[in-house]
């Protein structure tokens, strides 16, 4: 797979990478050391490449869906994150394949002890219509002896 790592990931990142037969590319290397988020997903789209992050920007679904791009990782640790933990989140991400395998226009969220992938939309709906129906609920009122009112939700309020 080939991934293009942000800047904000160790150098190192690259080294690990190639140690598990994927193609890497670091921002700073393609000369985007300062690029924006929206540059850099640019980039990644234009050359089918994997964003691997730490930016928690790239997982807004509704600024990157992830079905546009080949893939978006974002590493989702503490900002004082050593580099040493950083990588060995990585590791542990690219010693299942299985995963690897997945990450094609998906989401994937690796935390230090987890990995979440967002599943792929497939089934979008895109009409009110399209929405089951559910029974409603309406506010009854009744009456107490006390000349006071109990207000229950009840679904045979419609009648």
């Amino acid at each position: 797979m080939r991934f293009l790592i942000d800047a904000d990931l160790p150098r190192d990142t690259a080294i690990l990478l190639a140690s598990f037969g994927h193609v890497a590319f670091d921002v700073r290397d393609v000369g985007m050391r300062h690029a924006q988020d929206p540059e850099i997903a640019a980039y990644a789209l234009q050359n089918q490449l994997c964003i691997l992050t730490g930016d928690w920007g790239f997982s807004d679904v509704r600024v990157y869906p992830p079905e546009q791009y080949f893939g978006i990782v974002v590493i989702g640790l503490p900002a004082r994150a050593t580099g040493p933990t950083i990588l060995g989140a990585i590791r542990r991400f690219l010693e299942r394949p299985d995963l690897v395998a997945l990450l094609p226009h998906r989401l994937a969220i690796v935390e230090k002890n987890r990995v979440r992938l967002r599943p792929p939309h497939h089934n979008i709906r895109k009409s009110a219509n399209d929405f089951p129906r559910i029974p409603s609920r309406r506010l009854i009122k009744y009456p107490r002896r006390s000349g006071q009112f109990r207000f229950k939700y009840g679904r045979d309020a419609l009648r």
